[in-house]
């Protein structure tokens, strides 16, 4: 894997990798649509999206009920290195533009996402994250 071209990774590959996890998670609705437009999103969401640095993409969805997912993500350099394998540190926020949760997760040849060890910050062997 080159993975040279996986850290380098364009805002629209990261989208796709999103695309690619969130299929293997299941973690959004199978009714929900995805929101093509930043002026679909509540105003907090959009200012995450437009202030998200060059190497994060985002993905966003809406359910019958009006609900928002909002997931963006960026290429996590250390863990794809260590694993020579895509990895990436997804974050999920809610409606508000919260943060509700996150993980580091890498993507096998098989196409499934797998959460990545990370050690434990309180120990003191906290990864340098890019």
């Amino acid at each position: 894997m080159n993975t040279n071209a996986v850290e380098s990774a364009h805002p629209s590959q990261i989208a796709e990798f999103l695309d690619t996890f969130i299929a293997d998670k299941g973690c959004i609705p199978s009714d929900a649509s995805l929101v093509t437009s930043l002026t679909e999103l509540p105003r907090n969401l959009q200012r995450i999206a437009v202030r998200a640095p060059a190497n994060e993409g985002w993905r966003a969805w809406t359910d019958k009920d009006g609900r928002i997912y909002f997931v963006r993500g960026k290429v996590s350099n250390t863990f794809t290195r260590r694993m020579s394998r895509t990895a990436m540190h997804i974050f999920f926020h809610d409606a508000e533009g919260e943060l509700t949760d996150s993980g580091v997760w890498s993507k096998d040849n098989h196409g499934r996402w797998d959460p990545c060890d990370i050690p434990d910050a309180r120990a003191g062997r906290r990864p340098s994250e890019n």
